[in-house]
């Protein structure tokens, strides 16, 4: 089982309000109204350091909050942008069949057949009902069955490998071909042709070693694209409905769904 997160947050100061230390919180809970039975929370990363809340007032979908202790405006907007924490125990209590999202993050879900698809990678929140997104990653190997995840340069380059790289060889040899046949046909009396000769075959043999160079660049880049290509990740949405999934296992960390056709396409 992987471990639970001890805190939670649940909202974040966005503003203040009025000269005597009011705030504004944007509430990060589907409950605005759990504000009421809050008595104490943490600031950012200072579980250390406790506020307790002297009054609460709502407007709009916002939460208008007294602190105690905070007494004027200077000091209010110090805590302005910092997110409001609740240990476990302090947080909102749940019904039946009801979860912490942070709880739902990580866990592996499994089709009722015991296929694995992946892992629950978010939690959408809509009026109607929430979504599961799991992400799913796919090792492939054939070339057919990622042909349409990919682009045709993609694809072209994991099949032709380093093709260009080879054209490129073969350029090279025609010309040490060519530089040769020159070579036998020119007459070698001369000192100065001698020296012209040799300078020609250092700057052949410098070409060489550039394209060389070249190649086991491309040569090692074309081993890296194949060896990161040959995965997919996919998302998948499953309403978080009793039909679709039946059965959450927190002790297991795992999700069971029952999936209708095309869901998992």
């Amino acid at each position: 089982m992987s471990e639970k997160l001890s805190y939670f947050k649940i909202g974040q100061i966005v503003n203040t309000i009025g000269l005597k230390g009011e705030v504004k919180i944007y509430p990060l809970t589907s409950d605005i109204y759990r504000y009421d039975e809050l008595q104490n929370f943490c600031l950012d990363n200072d579980l250390n350091k406790s506020f307790e809340v002297e009054k609460v007032r709502y407007k709009g979908n916002m939460v208008i909050m007294k602190i105690k202790n905070i007494n004027s405006i200077e000091e209010a907007e110090r805590l302005r942008n910092k997110y409001l924490y609740v240990d476990r125990e302090n947080a909102a209590s749940l019904d039946d069949e009801e979860y912490f999202i942070a709880d739902l993050i990580g866990l592996d879900v499994y089709t009722s057949n015991g296929d694995y698809i992946g892992k629950v990678k978010d939690v959408l929140q809509y009026s109607a009902n929430d979504v599961y997104v799991v992400e799913s990653i796919k090792d492939v190997e054939d070339i057919n069955e990622i042909k349409n995840d990919l682009s045709y340069s993609q694809i072209t380059n994991i099949i032709t490998g380093d093709n260009k790289n080879n054209k490129e060889k073969k350029n090279i040899k025609n010309k040490d071909c060519k530089t040769e046949n020159k070579k036998n046909d020119e007459n070698l009396n001369s000192k100065d042709e001698k020296i012209r000769n040799k300078k020609n075959d250092e700057d052949l043999n410098s070409k060489d070693e550039k394209v060389k160079s070249k190649k086991d660049n491309a040569t090692s880049k074309s081993k890296d694209a194949k060896s990161t290509k040959n995965k997919i990740t996919k998302e998948y949405l499953i309403p978080a409905v009793a039909k679709f999934v039946p059965e959450i296992d927190l002790e297991n960390n795992k999700m069971i769904i029952e999936p209708i056709k095309g869901m998992l396409d």
